[in-house]
């Protein structure tokens, strides 16, 4: 499942469609409110994507995510992360951030984490604007 090229019959989700799907998730009727808390809780709890998008919030936002990590010797890497935050005033965002490497690699790329870290910056000064 993780060995997916681009165009290939089994790539069938883009980051616009996660952050729809994480829309109806937490602030939709996909999900009662239990099980809201649940999937809510469990992503709070992730440790995952403490590098990752988290670490671009700003201090006093709460977040939780799902991260994807497929990593391989012999073709270009994914990361694919899904988070919720909600900034100290409350409002909420679904975040989503998709990034592939040019080289293949072996293991977490500190470098990609970064890059996931910034579309946490970008998601919460684009929130602050309006």
């Amino acid at each position: 499942l993780n060995r997916v090229a681009p165009g290939d019959l089994r790539d069938t989700t883009t980051p616009r469609a996660m952050a729809r799907t994480l829309r109806a998730l937490f602030a939709g009727d996909a999900l009662p409110p239990a099980e809201r808390d649940r999937l809510t809780g469990w992503m709070a709890a992730t440790q995952t994507g403490l590098r990752r998008k988290r670490a671009g919030l700003p201090q006093g936002w709460l977040a939780g995510d799902k991260t994807g990590t497929a990593t391989f010797a012999d073709q270009p890497s994914h990361y694919i992360d899904l988070a919720i935050a909600t900034s100290p005033a409350g409002k909420r965002l679904a975040i989503t951030g998709f990034v592939t490497t040019t080289l293949p690699q072996q293991g977490i790329d500190p470098a990609m984490e970064e890059k996931l870290a910034e579309i946490g910056r970008i998601a919460a000064a684009w929130s602050d604007r309006g």
